[in-house]
């Protein structure tokens, strides 16, 4: 064989090796920088869900400091103004003792948000069940209408589309919508109106409570259901800041999702969803 033919062959099959080496080496760089770039995208994400976790913890060691040094520091200074003399007088006595009883029974049921939530986050557990949310909004509406009239607010059940019957624990979105109509009375100023209303979504029933009180503002939409956190705003008078949170675990453990949005003529609508009877159940 003709060596110069010999050499243009093995000359060939070099420069194909190379080729196919530099192409290994371009796809595994290529390879590696897309792992790069995702172990930075990793990294950002991570620090971004540090900085907010100390910011959640940093606001409910505060909060949870706060409220548990309000009443305190009011038993404690009702308790002394008793002990110097005001035991004498029975009227005082009693209206100091009837307040002691009050931040008691505020603490004690701080409490209980407390332990209920912590056993939601830590098992949240449902006994789903079928029925006509229609039917619980009313119930609920009924329940609450004392308190709407004690502040001479409008509480309607608004008509709505029918919708289908869902699958959930019965109890639990009471409770929901309980805290939910509970939080609008609470902050919707005297002569307004707090309705509710329900919806059909694709294989989900939404139901909204609307008020006509201070809204809230703007980029505290999803921190609002944080454990403790409070708005700046006459939203965060009273309260524990706990029924926001534990209102989100129920809904999710439904399979469901809960939201907050501001109206465009003022007031905030909550929102929670529950999946329609036949669809995926919560978790259990």
């Amino acid at each position: 064989m003709d060596p110069w033919l010999v050499l243009s062959l093995l000359l060939c099959l070099g420069l194909v090796w190379l080729f196919l080496t530099w192409q290994r080496s371009q796809r595994r760089w290529r390879d590696l920088s897309a792992q790069y770039d995702d172990m930075l995208e990793r990294y950002a994400r991570l620090e971004g869900e540090t900085l907010h976790l100390r910011t959640v913890r940093r606001d409910f060691v505060a909060n949870i400091s706060h409220e548990l040094r309000t009443p305190l520091a009011s038993i404690k200074l009702l308790v002394e103004t008793l002990q110097e003399g005001a035991l004498e007088d029975h009227h005082v006595a009693t209206e100091f003792t009837r307040k002691i009883g009050q931040e008691t029974d505020h603490l004690i049921g701080m409490t209980q948000e407390l332990l209920d939530l912590a056993r939601i986050e830590a098992a949240p557990s449902t006994h789903p069940t079928v029925f006509d949310p229609t039917l619980a909004v009313g119930e609920v509406v009924e329940r609450m209408r004392a308190l709407a009239n004690g502040k001479r607010l409008r509480l309607t059940a608004e008509p709505s589309s029918p919708v289908p019957e869902v699958r959930a624990d019965r109890d639990q979105v009471c409770r929901v919508l309980v805290n939910l109509l509970n939080n609008a009375i609470k902050f919707t100023p005297e002569g307004g109106q707090v309705s509710v209303s329900s919806y059909l979504e694709p294989d989900a029933v939404a139901i909204s409570v609307s008020d006509t009180g201070p809204g809230i503002p703007a980029g505290e939409e999803s921190r609002i259901f944080e454990r403790f956190y409070k708005v700046d705003t006459a939203r965060q008078r009273g309260g524990t800041g706990l029924g926001l949170s534990i209102a989100r675990h129920i809904v999710e453990a439904q399979g469901g999702e809960i939201w907050v949005r501001n109206k465009p003529e003022g007031g905030a609508c909550f929102t929670f969803t529950l999946p329609v009877s036949g669809a995926a159940p919560g978790h259990s």
